[in-house]
């Protein structure tokens, strides 16, 4: 059971790490300035939704990781799924140089519950269509 947890947050923490860097170099540092930084939407776009988006990548990656038998169980399917993003969510808080007011203390922890909402429902999604045979009955 633990070799699975370690899996799990070894793939989680692989994905997290590449899909931040990808993102962050790839996007942020393309759209960044100073002028954007001022108007609260575009740091909401170019700072919370890509964090949405790396945590939605790694919590899917931790969860899909885990042995079927396994992901009955809720705390274990919970565990594999959410210690990455909350080990980073608290590295992120351990070395913030400044926090800027409410938002710098309030929208990592939203960008968080988002994206293990999203990342937990897909994964979900996932199994029902896995689930599901091939001869299924059309909609129609």
């Amino acid at each position: 059971m633990l070799f699975a947890l370690v899996r799990c947050w070894a793939a989680g923490a692989v994905v997290h790490v590449v899909s931040g860097y990808v993102i962050s170099h790839g996007l942020i540092d393309l759209l960044t300035t100073d002028e954007r930084l001022d108007v609260f939407a575009w740091r909401l776009g170019l700072r919370h939704v890509p964090v949405v988006l790396t945590t939605v990548l790694s919590v899917l990656a931790g969860a899909r990781t885990l042995p079927a038998e396994r992901r009955t169980s809720r705390p274990l399917y919970l565990s594999a799924s959410l210690v990455v993003p909350l080990a980073a969510l608290g590295y992120g808080y351990a070395v913030a140089a400044q926090v800027s007011g409410i938002e710098g203390v309030l929208m990592p922890a939203v960008t968080l519950a988002t994206g293990a909402v999203v990342g937990l429902s897909v994964d979900r999604l996932m199994d029902d269509t896995d689930a599901e045979s091939p001869q299924a009955a059309p909609y129609f």
